[in-house]
């Protein structure tokens, strides 16, 4: 089992990881958008509106083309990791004290506060994020209990692992990262499913 430490930096990486990918699949996504559109304006054929560049990568894509993966429509965003629990949940008295605690150390008005850190901590509370207070709690080195429930944990983490994965493998993304040739198998794969 790993130290609350340990699991506050598997949790900040994994949070770090797919803010990363998020912003690497907007970009591949714009890539993706500009190239497309330019095939389809080459390719000449008449479009229905509905099955314009936007809604190109909803397409599914074929079940046993070789050498093309099989992958998820794209999200129309990339989603932020869920907060453990939702925001109308009464407040539990571990996040209340945590939340009390950096709020006195993080505030602007207190001399190492910020506004940026303060924002951070008060978003953390207002969507009951556990998991987020605990990890800046910890860098603080306020008091936390250890026996909080690793599943908790596990589960967060295994959350933010599926989502980047799950954008690793969307069309944009694959676009991005292909040959010339193999944004052709795409664009084509995409085009038969019309």
């Amino acid at each position: 089992m790993l130290t609350l430490q340990e699991y506050c930096a598997k949790y900040e990486y994994a949070s770090f990881e797919l803010l990363e990918t998020n912003t690497l699949f907007e970009y591949y996504m714009k890539i993706f958008i500009d190239e497309y559109s330019k095939l389809i304006e080459q390719k000449s054929e008449p479009i229905e509106k509905e099955t314009n560049v936007p809604n190109a990568p909803n397409v599914p894509n074929a079940p046993n083309e070789p050498n093309v993966p099989n992958v998820p429509n794209e999200p129309n965003e990339p989603n932020e990791p869920d907060a453990p629990s939702k925001p109308n949940e009464p407040k539990n008295k571990l996040l209340k004290r945590i939340y009390k605690q950096l709020s006195l150390l993080t505030h602007p008005d207190k001399q190492n506060g910020t506004d940026e850190l303060f924002k951070i901590v008060k978003e953390a509370y207002d969507t009951n994020n556990i998991l987020k207070l605990i990890t800046i709690a910890v860098k603080f080195k306020i008091e936390i209990p250890e026996d909080i429930d690793s599943t908790l944990w596990d589960d967060e983490i295994l959350k933010i692992t599926l989502k980047i994965e799950y954008l690793k493998k969307t069309n944009a993304w694959l676009w991005a990262n292909a040959s010339e040739n193999e944004k052709q198998k795409i664009f084509e794969r995409i085009l038969s499913k019309k």
